[in-house]
């Protein structure tokens, strides 16, 4: 009996050590899984960068290490809506889940955890979960299911399905959530890597960007430190200025700027350094010696504690926008006394009508009354007197009308060369011996259709005009004549021109020259800067009347104290002829019925 007794105490020992053996090993079992749960998923934390990836290898260790029957996680973006959906354990139904939550549609279980923000343990999803398409996949075992938070942000949801024996197992509970907080880490991690990497590349491509806008925007676009020092210049900067890029850095902006415009500069600056945005024009010297004309609009540069370290500036060139103004001016003023000089010939030639009208009959009986005295008489000289002034009358007259460009003369082919021969002759006996006459004279292409004796009183009446300028301090006259082809610019400027070839007569001389005021008369009908008995003021105003009468143009340049140009254009005369049909000029006699014009 004893032996009995002896026998069941020890089964009931051996039994309770066998138990406590078993015990032991589970619990070493349960360790060693949770460590490699723990191993697993730190290795995976550590070296994964993809979230997608990490999401689907995450619910994959949670089954090959926890016992889980299946695991599956949903993220959300920043608005809460469906991102992307990773499981594992999952053989049906999960399309639909899927598509379910793509239509933004989430399960009971995580509607629950995204309003509580802690662990949502579900017993017997199979009757709790009926509008939950994966609670067939549940039958018996509980779930448990999490939101993915951190730093108040959600990320989603983990939701596992576990062995019964698990389901209120606190160290269970407790490891479930610590795994949870490492995937939200790894998540979060991974999207400000992500958001920094796509920062770092938006940067890039900004930077990117803004480099190709400065350097392509046609402007220039410079940085100047408080004392005017280059400091930044884009490639049409450097052009503006005419240097090779990189010159420019640390050189000032008064090296390209006379002391009166650096002293404007400055003056802008300290307006700068008040705050205020600046806007101003200024002309520049580029290494070159071509001058060029900025519009400079400055803003501010300040530092992180809103000091202001320099000035950001745009230089826009206006060089060609002024050369148009001026060009506009030009013609505007060529335009107006082209116009002036078209009424003034208007009314002279209607005055010199009615005065030639009224000069016929005075000479008619002036000679009839003489015819019919003798040649003894007293009256006779007297009468002569009246004749003379009337003939003086008359030619005044012609001048008038050659002015108005109302006479008309026999115009032929005529060489201009040998007109200015002569007309040199004849100035040979006028000048003295301190003026000294140039020519330049090229006879291969000479020839003009025009009236011999006006183009004679053009080139006489413009060395003349040379002459007296020169007459106190002597000089250089120069005569020069040329073939020229017009182009458009030239036609542009002088409108009466055409796009074609001419013969350009210039008389040149380095005498007084004319102020601007004085050039913009120089053409009017009796205007003259000389005394009364050096001419009457009609000889530039022919002159221009023959000029432009025979279809060409004259443009003067004058500097004053510099001296003064004359430039003639008339059409050349291409058609083909022999040389005897081209009209050879005869020397012209110079005696009392030889007379030019003094200007």
């Amino acid at each position: 009996m004893k032996d009995q007794n002896k026998t069941k105490v020890q089964l009931i020992t051996e039994l309770k050590e066998m138990r406590q053996r078993i015990s032991v090993l589970e619990n070493f079992e349960q360790l060693n899984r949770l460590l490699h749960t723990i191993r697993n998923m730190n290795q995976l934390i550590t070296k994964e960068k993809d979230r997608d990836r990490l999401c689907k290898r995450a619910c994959e260790i949670l089954i090959e290490t926890r016992d889980y029957h299946s695991a599956w996680i949903v993220l959300l973006d920043l608005h809460g809506d469906y991102l992307n959906f990773a499981e594992a354990g999952f053989s049906k139904r999960i399309n639909l889940m899927r598509k379910l939550l793509e239509q933004g549609k989430l399960p009971k279980c995580a509607k629950i955890a995204q309003k509580q923000k802690e662990l949502i343990v579900t017993e017997n999803p199979i009757n709790k979960c009926t509008d939950c398409p994966l609670s067939t996949n549940h039958a018996g075992p509980g779930v448990y299911t999490i939101c993915l938070t951190c730093s108040d942000r959600i990320y989603g949801f983990l939701s596992v399905s576990i062995p019964e024996k698990s389901v209120q197992n606190k160290n269970e509970k407790k490891f479930f959530c610590e795994i949870a907080g490492d995937i939200t880490r790894a998540i979060h991690d991974i999207e400000v890597d992500s958001n920094h990497s796509k920062m770092e590349e938006s940067l890039r491509e900004s930077e990117k960007t803004f480099k190709a806008i400065i350097n392509n925007i046609g402007e220039g676009i410079g940085l100047v430190d408080k004392k005017e020092n280059f400091i930044f210049l884009n490639p049409v900067a450097n052009e503006i200025f005419g240097v090779p890029e990189g010159a420019l850095l640390g050189k000032n902006l008064k090296d390209f700027v006379n002391e009166k415009t650096f002293k404007d500069i400055l003056t802008q600056t300290k307006l700068r350094q008040l705050g205020n945005m600046t806007k101003y024009e200024i002309e520049i010297m580029r290494p070159d010696g071509n001058k060029r004309n900025l519009l400079v609009t400055g803003a501010p540069k300040k530092d992180s504690n809103g000091n202001i370290t320099g000035t950001y500036g745009i230089f826009h060139d206006i060089t060609e926008q002024k050369q148009s103004e001026k060009e506009k001016a030009t013609l505007e003023t060529q335009l107006h006394r082209s116009q002036k000089m078209e009424t003034i010939g208007t009314l002279a030639g209607g005055i010199a009508h009615e005065f030639n009208n009224i000069l016929t009959p005075i000479m008619v009986y002036t000679d009839m009354a003489i015819l019919s005295l003798s040649l003894t008489d007293p009256l006779v000289s007297d009468l002569k007197q009246i004749m003379d002034g009337a003939i003086r009358a008359k030619k005044l007259v012609r001048q008038i009308l050659t002015f108005s460009r109302q006479i008309e003369q026999e115009r032929k082919p005529v060489r201009l060369s040998i007109l200015v021969k002569e007309a040199v002759q004849y100035m040979l006996s006028l000048i003295p011996a301190s003026i000294k006459i140039r020519q330049r004279i090229d006879s291969s292409f000479d020839t003009v259709m025009a009236d011999a004796s006006q183009m004679h009183q053009v080139i006489v009446n413009l060395c003349t005009n040379a002459y007296h300028s020169m007459e106190d301090m002597g000089g250089t006259l120069t005569i020069e004549l040329k073939k020229v082809k017009v182009n458009a610019e030239t036609v542009e400027l002088h409108p009466h021109l055409e796009e074609k070839e001419y013969v350009m007569l210039t008389v040149s001389d380095t005498g007084t020259g004319m102020s601007d005021s004085t050039i913009e008369r120089s053409f009017d009908p009796f205007f003259t800067t000389k005394s009364v008995n050096k001419g009457n003021g009609l000889g530039l105003s022919v002159v221009h009347g023959i000029v432009r009468s025979h279809h060409g143009d004259i443009i003067v340049n004058s500097d004053l104290g510099k001296g003064s140009s004359f430039q003639v254009y008339l059409p050349l005369y291409t058609e083909t002829h022999s040389e005897t049909e081209i009209r050879e000029v005869k020397a012209i006699q110079y005696g009392e019925e030889s007379t030019f014009t003094r200007l």
